[in-house]
């Protein structure tokens, strides 16, 4: 299963870098807009780029230290580049990576990690579809859009609300998806316990999801398109289901096109969405492929330098 999931990502990458190649040919006067950005907007866009993974990680942050596991925000930000870096390259280890990351430096067990991973995940997905049905009533973006989100919303409900019980019954135990469910409730379960705990994650999530909004926000902006801010709010959110599917490193190519989508059925341009995200994308990747070999050396100096057994 895994040679063949490996197998589809790498045609789907490889067509979407012909169909892109093609793309940004056909369309290379407005592509070119991407360079007649100045460096005082890059700067922001890095900024607020980090900004972004900084309160992405805060999450992490507090479920450690309900494990008695101290993690500095400059480690927990080091930890998510790395495993974002990761992720882009051809074997997508950074999720193993990390999980080993956790076991050998903070005695966290690899299931916990897992279970705490996918219900922040589905806390998220959660958020993004209270967010975006919010917005596309606000805006009044029709009944397909809104259904989207809602049904989004939906699914995350009643995901967190199956028994673990049922869940891990004879008749389900062989099965993946049941079992990844299980893992979900439980770090949801581990995470509701504590209101306060979870009050904060929420608070972070939202802002997360908000700061990734903002960036692309910035980037029409820095681009002269002309597209509404609640619309590219709506935008943003509809784009980041797609990269937690993970088909495709960071979901490069399937992004943009869902964006330049969504804005299209917005009323506004195809062509406009995509060259936004693209340089989203390429701030994405700058910072990426500059910072997380730097975070990713850093981190694994500080693996070896423990001990073979730590409890």
């Amino acid at each position: 299963m895994l040679l063949k999931k490996q197998h589809l990502s790498a045609i789907l990458l490889v067509s979407i870098t012909i169909l892109s190649f093609f793309y940004i040919r056909e369309y290379s006067d407005q592509f070119l807009k991407i360079t007649e950005v100045g460096a005082s907007s890059i700067a922001i866009l890095v900024v607020l780029f980090l900004v972004s993974r900084a309160l992405i990680v805060l999450p992490m942050i507090w479920f450690l230290s309900k494990h008695n596991a101290r993690m500095s925000v400059l480690e927990a930000i080091k930890l998510d580049l790395s495993t974002a870096y990761l992720n882009y390259l051809p074997l997508k280890a950074g999720l193993f990576a990390k999980g080993a990351y956790l076991k050998k430096v903070h005695n966290i067990r690899y299931t916990d990690y897992v279970s705490i991973s996918l219900s922040l995940t589905i806390i998220q997905m959660l958020t993004v579809g209270v967010l975006g049905t919010g917005i596309s009533i606000y805006i009044n973006s029709g009944v397909l859009i809104s259904s989207i989100f809602i049904g989004l919303s939906t699914a995350c409900i009643l995901v967190l609300n199956i028994p673990t019980k049922w869940l891990r019954s004879n008749f389900f135990e062989k099965n993946r998806v049941s079992s990844v469910i299980a893992d979900i409730v439980v770090g949801w379960q581990i995470m509701t316990s504590d209101s306060r705990f979870f009050a904060i994650v929420l608070l972070f999530i939202c802002s997360a999801t908000l700061s990734v909004g903002l960036r692309l926000v910035l980037c029409y902006s820095f681009l002269s398109l002309e597209t509404g801010i609640a619309e590219i709010l709506l935008i943003s959110l509809a784009s980041i289901p797609v990269r937690v599917i993970g088909i495709v490193p960071g979901a490069i190519g399937i992004r943009e096109a869902v964006i330049g989508a969504f804005d299209l059925a917005l009323g506004g341009n195809f062509q406009a969405g995509v060259i936004a995200a693209s340089l989203d994308r390429l701030i994405l990747l700058g910072c990426l492929f500059v910072l997380g070999p730097l975070a990713t050396h850093s981190l694994s100096k500080k693996m070896l330098d423990q001990p073979e057994d730590t409890g």
